[in-house]
């Protein structure tokens, strides 16, 4: 992921994901574990998930420079990541 996030400017999408099912300490050992250097946000509660619309875990979700999700989906492999970014970008222009 750390190299996905490197090739687009910081300024213009923004990577995160919830965490709804494990504890705090649980999750910042994966997030060390796995290298995640995005937000990893914890949540509880079947408002979250409904609100977000999260049905399958994990879940990650891409956000646009002006702070609007894109993408909210399970969790994509890195391939999979930058086509949805760069979709994102061209669609900016």
């Amino acid at each position: 992921m750390l190299e996905v996030k490197k090739q687009y400017p910081a300024d213009k999408i923004e990577i995160l994901s919830i965490n709804v099912i494990d504890k705090e300490g649980q999750t910042k050992a994966e997030v060390d574990k796995y290298g995640m250097n995005y937000t990893v946000l914890i949540g509880r509660g079947e408002q979250l998930t409904s609100k977000y619309k999260i049905n399958k875990l994990p879940h990650l979700f891409i956000l646009d420079q002006k702070g609007i999700i894109q993408s909210s989906q399970r969790f994509l492999k890195a391939e999979e990541i930058k086509r949805v970014i760069d979709r994102i970008l061209k669609a900016e222009k």
